[in-house]
């Protein structure tokens, strides 16, 4: 009897369960990657609509929607490595920050909302292709929640082109110490970043840690990814009809800086066969690589600027540089929607620009384009 009365217990419970499971089932909505009313930013690839691939730093996907008490997102990471900033209703000063495990998950990011309220929640890549890329799935909300579809303005972009310093490497790391744990990059607090939200641009990010015009700390250089959907395939094609910036913002040649005075360097000895590289080379270099957005870009503005690590050092030729090849597609190309803008000199021990920083760089950057490109 003991023996008979424990499994009917036992069924008890778990037919319980089922219906525990059931009905917290029904309370849930899934809402997939390729629903209407999810907006996405970024150069994302689509091969796959109900898997879209988030690879660059500051990649998004927005929502709005009503009647959920709840978000959960659903993706599934490359390496377990990549941070995300989830922003209710713009608050960027208190945002959820989410760390993605490898492979498939589900995170409970809001809980709490009033289910009478309407909400906007904006996902954004925190971290580069060097984590890794993530495929985002989707997201739950409570059974009944409506996502809100909203008749968006184009507004201008804007597209950035650099290396750690537009990713925004270690830039929440005071110490200086942990630059490369990426817990500590936030491209949401980037100088690029920054500009685009506060001049109300659609904004993109095309940039990688280490990354030159010339030489970098790997086999690849920004000439030859510049182009690609996935930064880590050569093969892998950017179709530049889909998205055209108004402006284009390139911060380049800190990596050429150091690397070019590296003979040693495996990377310098494989891109600088005959020895160091000149002058002229240097700024020829920069130019095949300007025309070259601007062959994608023939309507854009260009802003060439460079800074804030020891790259624009009092003493040191770089901004020189930048500024020859600027006058020089002026006067060759006649290109007058070219610019420049140098950032001043961090003066960090440890090199990378922190948040501070950023702001710094930022409103030096917004002032520019609203006198000189958007004059309003």
């Amino acid at each position: 009897m003991k023996s008979k009365a424990t499994s009917i217990k036992l069924l008890l419970f778990l037919l319980c369960l089922s219906l525990t499971k059931a009905a917290i089932a029904q309370n849930v909505q899934f809402i997939e990657a390729d629903a209407s009313g999810l907006d996405y930013f970024g150069r994302i690839n689509y091969s796959n609509p109900k898997m879209p691939e988030f690879y660059w730093p500051g990649t998004s996907v927005e929502l709005r929607f009503r009647g959920s008490s709840f978000v959960n997102v659903l993706l599934e990471d490359e390496k377990g490595k990549n941070y995300f900033n989830i922003i209710l209703n713009g608050n960027s000063n208190k945002p959820t920050v989410l760390h993605c495990k490898k492979g498939k998950g589900k995170y409970q990011v809001l809980k709490g909302l009033d289910p009478r309220q309407t909400y906007r929640v904006t996902i954004f890549k925190r971290t580069e292709t060097d984590e890794g890329h993530t495929k985002f799935a989707g997201v739950e909300l409570s059974q009944g929640a409506q996502v809100m579809l909203v008749k968006r303005k184009r507004r201008p972009r804007i597209e950035f082109y650099g290396n750690s310093i537009t990713v925004g490497m270690g830039n929440e790391d005071l110490s200086g110490r942990k630059n490369t744990n990426p817990a500590f990059k936030n491209n949401y607090l980037s100088y690029a970043a920054i500009t685009a939200r506060e001049l109300r641009l659609e904004y993109r990010c095309i940039a990688k840690s280490g990354i030159g015009v010339m030489v970098s700390w790997y086999d690849m250089i920004m000439p030859e990814m510049y182009h690609r959907l996935h930064p880590e395939k050569a093969d892998s094609r950017h179709d530049f009809t889909d998205w055209t910036p108004d402006i284009v913002v390139v911060n380049l040649f800190q990596n050429d800086s150091w690397l070019v005075n590296m003979p040693g360097d495996p990377n310098h000895k494989k891109r600088f066969a005959k020895g160091k590289p000149q002058p002229q080379q240097i700024v020829q270099a920069y130019v095949n690589f300007i025309r070259s957005l601007r062959k994608v870009y023939p309507k854009a503005h260009i802003v060439c600027t460079l800074g804030s690590m020891n790259a624009v050092q009092y003493g040191k030729p770089w901004k020189g540089y930048i500024a020859q090849a600027v006058t020089q597609m002026k006067q060759q190309h006649r290109d007058q929607k070219l610019h420049t803008v140098f950032f001043a000199y961090n003066n960090r021990r440890f090199g990378h620009p922190v948040v501070a920083d950023h702001r710094k760089m930022a409103n030096q950057l917004k002032k520019y384009i609203q006198e000189k490109i958007l004059k309003r």
